[in-house]
């Protein structure tokens, strides 16, 4: 949708950032596929969400986390709509937002848990902090993935409420 000006200090700031972990040069991946940069701030998101994520992303994050489900409710698409995501070069800045909040809230309940499988689990469970509603089903909304990260938080302080 908004593409950023080439005019634009922080698109001429960042681009050689994100070429630089396009070409995998970077260490720490998360779910294999995205470097672990891009979650380091705020402004790192934002960043790579104004210049497009590439949809190979969408694509290695649900091959290491399945949850393909969770993405085609979170973008509002079917199945095969999502599967043409992969194929882009980059996804817009609306989707890229999309994607990485997700990431970012499936990164944290998988540091919560210390674990991917008891992270799938929680994701699955009726949570009494979240209504009795399961996270997963929370996934798809913004306001429902600052929710889910708000009870991950405080898991992680130990309140289990």
């Amino acid at each position: 949708m908004f593409a950023l000006e080439k005019s634009d200090p922080a698109a001429r700031a960042y681009k050689p950032d994100l070429q630089k972990i396009r070409a995998g040069k970077s260490r720490v991946k998360v779910f294999n596929t995205i470097p672990n940069e891009i979650f380091e701030n705020s402004q790192s998101i934002i960043n790579a969400a104004k210049a497009g994520v590439p949809g190979a992303w969408l694509k290695g994050v649900i091959d290491a986390v399945g949850l393909r489900d969770v993405f085609v409710s979170a973008f509002n698409i079917t199945s095969p709509n999502l599967s043409r995501l992969y194929r882009r070069a980059t996804l817009d800045r609306a989707d890229s937002e999309e994607f990485l909040d997700t990431v970012r809230l499936l990164k944290k309940s998988n540091e919560v848990w210390e674990d991917e499988g008891l992270s799938l689990s929680w994701l699955d469970s009726p949570v009494p902090a979240l209504g009795g509603q399961k996270p997963r089903d929370l996934i798809d909304t913004f306001e429902g993935r600052r929710w889910i990260m708000t009870v991950l938080s405080k898991i992680e302080c130990g309140d289990f409420n």
